[in-house]
């Protein structure tokens, strides 16, 4: 991905932050008298600014820090902090603080955002009196029912300060104002919040492990309830995105496994450079009290892989700072030269989807995967120790964001029988599955609508001529567009909306009789059936891939009389009917694709040479270079495997107990695997169980080590894997 210049280093488009609204005076005070009013007694100085806002105007001032300024609350409310730069010279002006904190304003815009890691800056100021003074302030982000604020805390430097201890005292008041205002937040407040003119996606339905949210650095985004780390201005930095997961890595049989896709690649910039992967004893608790290494290799106690095709190991406790010679701290080892295309550092570009995994066997061998096929192996020496290990991961170089699977073993699970096959990627799934919404629904004489809720503000993406005909707008100018269009100037109590919202989001089943405006600008009272419906399934993390499906039928003469019972009972059938026709449809569509994608899933590459491997290693210097991968000189990068299955289209499950319930997606015992693992069906991956360094350039063949186990829909997944030994063979 090109980082374009207008977004100052960041690699994020637009489509993926959520819109900026208005705030006048009025509505600062407003949200002062809501949220703001809970920091006025805070000991430090600081200020509350709401991020979503141009321009991001203050709407909470502690008493301390109008004393520090010598402004009155009254005269900072809904103003930028800007105006503590007013005549101060243009010298003594941070301009890389100024510009890395409109990065990460920016970046609290963005949508699925659960963390980010707290910035600071040194800057000189001028007080209301004309004084100058050193302000250390530090920016954090807090998160109010999904609505994003920055807190400031300032402090006056004296002379005799302690720059650091000041940091990290600054950290933990954000901390305290977090806690102060999640806690006060009053149901006016979270009202005031809502968003009304725009929709967030729904939330995505992750399982597995997550990062821990602790003590994260500046540099550091976690998205979708932490299961994603992202490097803030990627295009500009290409290291200092640390972190760690949350809980210890389950131990297998085979070690200690995690696996993270590639969500976002840069197409230009840092080519030399993989994430770095590693594994370590410290624990969250430990990092944040002693704080994260700038590289993950500098991690106490670990082990680490990939980065420039190295591997690291660390045995002293503490983290390396840079302080003395790197080989007297770690112990190193580069990978297998010469590379594809005699390439310096990595053998190949890294591109988005694809997926790197990390193996560290009980024998000591660390083992990097790439789309399930081992490209680098290492003896460190070092066996696993009966401790709990974290996974521990450096989102640097190339790659700027990346997913944590919910994998436990290093298998990659392929779908023969479930439903339509064989498995498609993320880029062709959204095309298919558009395409047939558009066929079924033009087949429909009632009135239906199919929005994606993946999508920033859910638009439609097909709607049937019976729509057209009752709301009078044509498809070609509401396709895209979220429905929102029809309650123009309408009126709808706070607790409907709610509900509806809710159900975009979960694909909860709602039924409510809504009112909605024509384009000729006619009322009528709209009967809404409306539920999400599931078309496919990532095998990588378990989601399910859903639309919402919704009937709509105009009511305006039965709202006064015991008409609409027959109408929702012919909305049942209705919505049978678009669910029987959209899998129809998916299965042309979807064996269209097949058939075009065979060949190329069937042909293999030109270049097919291999070069013989020395069996023995050389040292040079500090480094142990380890033979050759084979592929690492003579083939090209590991195939991306297609991951999206297809499925039976279904509504989704919900409890219908608990009305207020998240619909049950996705059986969470079920989601530690690939759904592919579970159907029954796997493909073991390309590495070795057990390789030493002096053997490493033997040819090995394998035999599948897992069988299947059935997956009961709708039960509970009981089943075992029965494990065959792996063969090495001259």
């Amino acid at each position: 991905m090109v980082c374009p210049e207008s977004i100052e280093g960041d690699a994020v488009t637009l489509d993926r932050l959520q819109p900026v609204r208005q705030l006048s005076i009025n509505s600062a005070r407003s949200l002062y008298r809501e949220v703001g009013f809970l920091i006025d007694t805070f000991e430090k100085p600081c200020v509350l600014a709401d991020a979503l806002v141009p321009d991001c105007p203050v709407i909470g001032v502690s008493d301390s820090f109008a004393k520090l300024s010598g402004y009155s609350r009254d005269e900072i409310l809904g103003q930028n902090c800007r105006f503590l730069l007013k005549d101060v010279p243009g010298c003594r002006i941070s301009r890389s603080g100024r510009r890395n904190l409109r990065s990460m304003i920016r970046m609290c815009r963005l949508i699925g955002l659960s963390n980010m890691g707290s910035t600071s800056c040194c800057q000189t100021n001028r007080k209301r009196d004309g004084n100058t003074f050193l302000n250390m302030f530090a920016v954090g982000l807090v998160l109010l029912n999904e609505h994003p604020f920055l807190v400031g805390v300032q402090c006056e430097m004296a002379s005799d300060e302690s720059m650091t201890q000041v940091k990290q005292d600054q950290h933990a008041f954000i901390e305290q104002i977090r806690v102060i205002l999640q806690q006060g937040l009053s149901e006016k407040a979270t009202t005031l919040l809502t968003k009304e003119n725009f929709l967030s996606p729904r939330p995505r339905n992750l399982a597995g492990p997550a990062f821990s949210p602790k003590a994260l650095t500046d540099r550091v985004i976690l998205l979708n309830d932490r299961r994603t780390v992202m490097r803030r201005e990627p295009c500009e930095i290409p290291n200092g995105c640390v972190v760690i997961s949350e809980n210890p890595i389950r131990r297998t049989r085979q070690g200690l496994f995690f696996a993270l896709r590639m969500e976002g690649v840069l197409r230009d910039g840092w080519h030399t450079s993989w994430p770095m992967l590693g594994l370590s004893t410290i624990s969250p608790e430990d990092m944040q009290r002693d704080g994260y290494p700038l590289r993950a290799e500098w991690c106490g106690k670990s082990v680490c892989i990939g980065g420039e095709f190295q591997a690291f190991v660390r045995e002293k406790e503490q983290h390396f700072h840079g302080t003395s010679a790197l080989e007297e701290e770690l112990q190193k080892f580069e990978g297998p030269q010469p590379r594809w295309r005699n390439r310096p550092t990595t053998p190949w570009d890294l591109g988005e989807g694809d997926v790197m995994g990390m193996l560290y066997a009980p024998n000591g061998d660390i083992h990097l995967m790439l789309n399930y096929e081992t490209v680098l192996t290492v003896s460190t020496g070092k066996p696993l120790e009966q401790k709990d290990y974290y996974a521990l991961v450096d989102c640097r170089g190339q790659a700027y964001e990346l997913m944590l699977l919910p994998y436990e073993m290093p298998v990659v699970g392929y779908m023969q029988e479930l439903a339509l096959q064989p498995l498609i990627s993320h880029k062709v799934v959204d095309h298919v599955a558009r395409a047939a919404a558009s066929l079924a629904v033009a087949e429909c004489s009632f009135s239906v609508s199919i929005a994606d809720p993946s999508q920033p503000d859910m638009p439609l993406v097909a709607v049937s001529p019976a729509f057209e005909t009752m709301t009078g707008y044509p498809c070609a100018e509401i396709v895209g567009l979220n429905c929102r269009f029809l309650n123009h100037d309408c009126e709808m109590s706070f607790s409907e909306r709610v509900k509806l919202r809710r159900a975009c989001q979960t694909g909860k089943p709602f039924t409510g009789l809504l009112q909605n405006r024509r384009k000729t600008g006619e009322l009528f009272v709209n009967l809404l059936d409306m539920r999400g419906l599931c078309v496919a399934k990532d095998a990588e993390t378990g989601e399910d891939i859903w639309y919402l499906v919704g009937i709509q039928s105009d009511v305006t003469d039965l709202v006064n009389r015991d008409g609409t019972a027959e109408i929702k009972k012919r909305h049942a059938e209705e919505l049978r009917g678009v669910a029987e026709n959209l899998r129809r449809e998916l299965q042309k569509v979807f064996a269209e694709v097949a058939v075009t994608s065979r060949h190329g899933m069937l042909e293999t590459p030109e270049e097919t040479a291999e070069k013989e491997v020395s069996n023995t290693t050389k040292e040079t210097g500090d480094a142990v270079v380890v033979p050759a991968v084979q592929g690492v000189q003579a083939g090209p990068k590991p195939c991306n495997v297609p991951m999206i299955a297809l499925v039976e289209p279904d509504w989704l499950k919900y409890d219908s107990v608990d009305d207020d319930s998240e619909p049950e997606q996705v059986d969470l015992r079920a989601k530690k695997l690939p759904a592919a693992l579970r159907a029954g069906h796997v493909q073991r991956p390309n590495f070795p169980e057990s390789i030493s360094v002096s053997s490493f350039g033997r040819r090995w063949n394998s035999i599948p080590i897992f069988a299947a186990f059935v997956l009961g829909l709708g039960s509970t997944v009981l089943g075992q894997f029965f494990v065959k030994r792996f063969r090495l063979g001259q």
